[in-house]
């Protein structure tokens, strides 16, 4: 009998002992009043990594409205386009002429001033009025840059017949007039007299 006492009562202490161990991995809750810690990767309420992962809008990852990468809040800066204010006309110099007018996007019907130039070609004498041709050179014709308006003005023209070209990056255009979209924009120039040729469109093929 004394023998089977001890027998069960190592029996006993070998069991509790094993419990014991194999619920050592099981965590205990914090003391009432202690906050448990966050791991770092753990995630909000709304999926968003929290302040200890940076994600969109923290300082490692700048997201929309960071400084490294703004987003559509952003203020961005508009360029200011060039253009002049417009000047006034020219009075014509002894034995020359003025031209002047404005010019317009065919297209957008607004003003042309950002990016291209007013050219006063002359035209190629011919004894047909159709077959008339205006010969564009883009380094000794006068040229102007139109003002914020669309208009420019040549001062002291030669007396001859001219065509009003419009050079932009890619294209020249042979101007017609914003009254009459089929007629090209020739006009002829005397001394002492100023041409108003009004509003002309450009960007025809």
């Amino acid at each position: 009998m004394r023998v089977q006492r001890i027998w069960l009562t190592l029996s006993t202490a070998l069991l509790l002992t094993s419990v014991t161990t194999g619920c050592s991995s099981v965590s205990t809750p914090p003391p009432q009043g202690v906050t448990p810690q966050v791991s770092s990767t753990t995630l909000t309420g709304d999926g968003a990594p929290n302040s200890a992962y940076p994600g969109p809008g923290g300082e490692a990852y700048p997201g929309p409205g960071g400084e490294a990468y703004p987003g559509s809040d952003a203020q961005t800066q508009t360029a200011v386009p060039p253009g002049h204010a417009p000047e006034p006309i020219p009075t014509p110099a002894t034995g020359m002429g003025v031209v002047h007018g404005q010019v317009y996007d065919q297209t957008a019907n607004t003003p042309l001033y950002n990016g291209v130039m007013v050219h006063l070609s002359r035209v190629i004498p011919s004894d047909n009025p159709a077959m008339e041709a205006v010969s564009f050179d883009r380094f000794n014709d006068p040229a102007t840059v139109p003002d914020t308006e669309g208009g420019f003005a040549f001062g002291n023209v030669r007396p001859g017949r001219y065509g009003i070209v419009v050079q932009a990056p890619l294209n020249q255009y042979l101007t017609r007039y914003a009254d009459d979209k089929n007629k090209d924009v020739i006009i002829s120039v005397e001394a002492g007299q100023t041409v108003n040729v009004g509003k002309i469109l450009a960007g025809y093929p």
